[in-house]
């Protein structure tokens, strides 16, 4: 699914959340300013700049700006085990 996400600031980031298979999502970053991704128990901050990557367990996705930022627009993700047992 292609989206344009709308930040706090005012400002566009054109991105993609990709369903990859039942339990996979791929996040694709289109935009000028990157994207920004912290996985639940790792300290580094992964920079997507027209890359992408596999989103997997829980974290926080930035856009545009660094997670440490107080302006960052921050969106919470996290994987629900009980999805991989339902039929």
């Amino acid at each position: 699914m292609s989206s344009t996400l709308t930040g706090g600031c005012g400002t566009t980031h054109p991105g993609a959340l990709g369903a990859l298979g039942a339990i996979r999502f791929r996040l694709i970053d289109h935009s000028a300013n990157g994207t920004f991704v912290v996985f639940d128990g790792s300290p580094d901050e992964v920079q997507l700049l027209r890359g992408e990557t596999l989103l997997h367990g829980s974290g926080r996705i930035s856009l545009g700006r660094s997670g440490s930022d107080p302006l960052a627009t921050t969106i919470i993700f996290r994987r629900d085990q009980r999805a991989l047992y339902r039929v």
